[in-house]
């Protein structure tokens, strides 16, 4: 049996695009941290730390936009057009920041903390769904003056 043979019970994914499926997600997990932990860092700002609003705006903007380039590049690696493993990093974002705010029990209120994950799930989902629109072919065509 081939590796990227499909399998009769299998939902249609061959053992080549599940791994690919899983690099994607694991690609843009680590990607997302990576970024985050980095831009923390060059800043000096504590993550924890929501003292000034402006500045707290800002750093869950700057995550966003990670988010969504997470997942953006997990469906490039994963190489389907489909948002199955956009939604599964979406989940382990959305997990992973709701363990590390829960580690923190007095980093902000219920609502905020609310907002930071929900934000960066849909961001993840945004990325993935540009990645899968373009993956289809969707190109728009401009009429020349």
């Amino acid at each position: 049996m081939r590796i990227d043979e499909k399998h009769e019970d299998s939902v249609g994914l061959s053992s080549v695009e599940v791994v690919r499926a899983v690099l994607g997600v694991t690609t843009g997990y680590v990607i997302f941290a990576a970024a985050v932990l980095l831009f923390f860092a060059l800043t000096g700002r504590d993550s924890g730390r929501h003292d000034n609003g402006v500045l707290w705006l800002e750093a869950i903007g700057v995550s966003a936009l990670f988010a969504a380039f997470a997942g953006y590049l997990c469906v490039a690696v994963a190489g389907r057009a489909a948002l199955i493993p956009a939604a599964t990093l979406a989940a382990l974002l959305g997990i992973s920041v709701a363990i590390t705010i829960g580690a923190r029990f007095n980093a902000g209120s219920a609502r905020s903390q609310r907002t930071m994950v929900s934000m960066f799930a849909a961001a993840a989902l945004l990325g993935g769904a540009v990645r899968r629109r373009q993956s289809r072919g969707f190109q728009v065509h401009h009429d020349p003056p």
